[in-house]
Parts: structure tokens; sequence; C-alpha cells
């Protein structure tokens, strides 16, 4: 699988996620209500939801947050999620104060921790779904000409990056 595709698959369940956590939010928030005057909450969640979803994707544009940069480390994608989480959240805020809606806090926070979490559980489902391809054999084997210093760290950055779906056979050097 292509990195770059992998990139816009977490992004994409990232942005469903988000529009998702915005109706559950309210579902938290205020039941299963859907008479007109009641529905005014869900008017009042709108554009935070849409801010949200472009403050995602400009996030992950800036910041990769897919969580495969450098070797997929779950401290590093949950500090990921969690700052992205926080700049979402100051920003929300913010527009929520400059704005001067009415906007259920309680509903706000459930948008939130619902993002949070369920960013959060995407990236793990893909490394789930990428170990398994993994080691049901269905990646690319390498063999890496030379055999010094340099191919051994060849080897473990492709061990390290299971989203490229390859493995090292072996190592092939004249000696």
């Amino acid at each position: 699988m292509n990195t770059r595709r992998l990139e816009l698959w977490i992004l994409l369940a990232d942005l469903a996620w988000i529009a998702a956590a915005f109706f559950i939010s309210d579902l938290f928030r205020f039941g299963f209500t859907w008479t007109a005057d009641e529905r005014i909450s869900i008017d009042a969640l709108m554009p935070f939801a849409v801010a949200t979803a472009i403050i995602w994707i400009g996030l992950s544009f800036f910041m990769q947050m897919d969580g495969f940069r450098g070797g997929w480390k779950f401290s590093t994608v949950f500090s990921h999620v969690l700052f992205g989480s926080c700049c979402t959240t100051a920003v929300l805020l913010t527009l929520g104060y400059l704005t001067r809606s009415y906007v259920s806090r309680l509903a706000l926070a459930y948008l939130l921790l619902l993002l949070f979490g369920g960013c959060l559980g995407i990236r793990v489902m893909a490394r789930a779904m990428l170990r398994r391809w993994h080691k049901g054999g269905n990646v690319w084997r390498v063999v890496i000409l030379g055999g010094g210093r340099v191919a051994q760290e060849v080897a473990t950055k492709i061990e390290q990056h299971p989203e490229m779906l390859s493995k090292v056979v072996g190592l092939l050097f004249p000696d």
C-alpha cells in the first residue's frame, strides 16, 4: 500500500468520525428529541463540526498526523492525536467566544473527547490491519544488496515501517 494512499484513507476515516462524533455528542447531550424547537442544538453545533473538519485537515497536512512517520510507536501516535485535539479545542473555544453564539459546552466537550478517542482508535486499527497483512504474507519480499552498516540500517527502517508492506528476506553481498 502506498504511504500517501494510507494517509488519505486515515484522513477520510477521521473526517467520517468527526461527522459521527458530531451526531453522537448531540445525542449524548440532548437525547433523541427531533422536534423543530429542540433541534436548535444541532444547528448551533454545525459550525463547530465544520470548523473541526477544516482544522483537522490542516493539522493532518502540516503535522503528518497519520502516525506512521519515523516508525509506528503508540506514544508518538498518542501525542500527535492529543496535540491535534488540543489545537482543535483551542480554536473551537476561540471560535465560540468570538461568535458569541450559544452552544452547549457539554456537547462540545463530548465532541472533543469522541474526536480524540475515535482518531486514536482509527490509527490503532490501521496499524492492526497492516500488521495482519504483514503477518499474512501479503508483502513485498526485499533483498538488500550490501552487507555493511548502511544495509543493516535500511533493513531496520523497512521493518519499522509496516505501512510499506515489505519484508527483508536477506542481505546479498559478495563476501
